[in-house]
């Protein structure tokens, strides 16, 4: 892999000159566009803030960040790695160590990041966590490892061949699919994993087939994407896939796909036991039933990511922004929960009246996806922007004193919800922390807007949910 320009610099540029990550690419190229998400929420939607106002707010929520980091350190073992419990046994957890690195990236913490991408390259933890221990490849969790271990900045060298591995389970359809005695758990969270990783590579378009079309063809007609593809094509349950999307109590997703070793959600997909079984990912004909497709936040705001990162495919990615912010709760929030497909109750009166409660990953992974739908749609920029820095600002307003946040609104401080959070709190998208390019795209001139019965809440004062989003002009 070839070497690319250190994060820890360009990140340090940005804090002396008091302007929010989020116009930094931290990648090898700059993303021309204007900083995301550090206007107060709280003003309307006409103010222009000066730029003093925006650099403070950015600073405010990057020293969050770095709090939530701090805290988040204290959790690992060794200095270098996360164990997680289940059952009453305790195991070292490489999911949620990723998870951690790239909270330790974005945050900017140069020591730990170097401790764990050395834990991370040992032979022992790639083989256990990508089933090749148990002569299995499970893609999802090969893609986030390839991942973390070309993190820019990252000193740690390894042999891991990632790339031999996802391209053989790369099917003449675009799916990228397990290989295990177990059978086939890939789901679009693993999918996206993958894209991203073939991305930071340099080498997605000299793949034999095409994952992005596959992953598009997923898409529920709303806009979203739901947490597992088709009965049709793997197994309908989302069990075993990815960290991006999880196996524990909270029902999060975190930044990975893996084995079902990991219990929690990661930057993934991984052993859900808690999820709904969802039988229709890629039915995106108009004669298809409403309810066949059922968007999950977690996977939408990933999937976003990987196609606005991947170029070529703006309505989608505006469609799926559009569906993340009518799915936003008043106080700036997502649920972990799939909203009901065509459903004309509010997500935020709909979770409170099912017990459903603010979610702080499903939060931080539906952030990500609108800061990296920004860079690349036209219309409706300025409702994007908005409803990023309401989440931003609700993940800043539930952190603990001991600068953890919770899985919900309250609680102790737990450490796969931290790690999400840092980089949300950043103003970091996924693709930018991992140093991959945006490739160029021509944005769309459409209305990716649902229906107006989505009108609710505060979004409605920026344009959100009120039937048409506004586009940039006149806001």
């Amino acid at each position: 892999m070839s070497p690319r320009p250190s994060r820890i610099l360009a990140a340090l540029t940005c804090a002396l000159a008091a302007i929010s990550l989020a116009a930094c690419s931290g990648g090898s190229k700059a993303i021309s566009t204007p900083s995301v998400g550090d206007e107060s929420a709280s003003q309307t939607a006409s103010a222009k803030p000066s730029a003093t106002s925006s650099a403070s707010a950015a600073a405010a929520l990057q020293a969050d960040a770095v709090k939530a980091a701090t805290w988040l350190s204290t959790t690992l073992k060794d200095s270098n790695h996360e164990v997680s419990t289940s059952g009453g046994s305790t195991y070292d957890d490489p999911g949620l160590t990723i998870d951690t690195l790239w909270a330790m990236v974005a945050a900017n913490q140069v020591d730990q990041t170097s401790q764990i991408g050395a834990w991370l390259a040992d032979k022992a933890q790639i083989k256990s966590y990508t089933g090749q221990g148990a002569k299995a490849i499970y893609a999802a969790a090969t893609a986030k490892l390839g991942l973390a271990l070309g993190t820019p900045g990252l000193p740690a060298e390894t042999d891991f061949d990632a790339s031999a591995l996802l391209t053989g389970r790369l099917q003449s359809s675009g799916r990228f699919t397990d290989s295990s005695s177990s059978g086939d758990y890939s789901t679009p969270t693993g999918q996206a994993l993958a894209i991203l990783y073939y991305l930071q590579q340099g080498t997605l378009a000299s793949l034999h087939a095409d994952p992005v079309q596959y992953l598009v063809g997923a898409q529920c007609k709303d806009g979203s994407w739901p947490a597992s593809f088709d009965a049709g094509g793997a197994s309908a349950s989302a069990s075993a896939d990815a960290d991006y999307s999880d196996s524990d109590s909270d029902g999060d997703t975190d930044f990975d796909s893996d084995s079902g070793q990991d219990t929690g959600t990661d930057f993934g997909a991984d052993d859900d036991s808690t999820s709904t079984d969802l039988d229709s990912g890629t039915d995106t004909d108009e004669t298809a039933s409403a309810t066949s497709c059922v968007g999950d936040v977690d996977t939408t705001g990933l999937v976003v990511q990987a196609l606005a990162a991947a170029g070529g495919q703006p309505k989608d990615v505006l469609s799926g922004a559009v569906w993340l912010a009518h799915h936003q709760s008043e106080d700036g929030s997502w649920s972990s929960s799939s909203a009901s497909a065509g459903s004309s109750v509010s997500p935020a009166a709909s979770a409170s009246s099912s017990g459903k409660t603010a979610s702080v990953n499903s939060t931080a992974m539906a952030v990500m996806g609108l800061l990296s739908a920004y860079k690349v749609v036209k219309d409706d920029r300025k409702a994007i922007q908005k409803a990023a820095l309401a989440g931003r600002e609700f993940l800043a307003s539930v952190q603990n004193s001991d600068g953890g946040l919770p899985v919900g609104a309250s609680g102790t401080s737990d450490a796969r919800a931290t790690a999400q959070g840092v980089v949300a709190l950043e103003g970091d998208d996924m693709p930018t922390l991992l140093g991959v390019e945006y490739a160029p795209t021509a944005s769309p001139s459409v209305s990716a807007s649902p229906s107006p019965s989505y009108g609710y809440g505060y979004r409605s004062t920026y344009g959100v949910g009120s039937g048409s989003l506004s586009k940039d002009s006149g806001r």
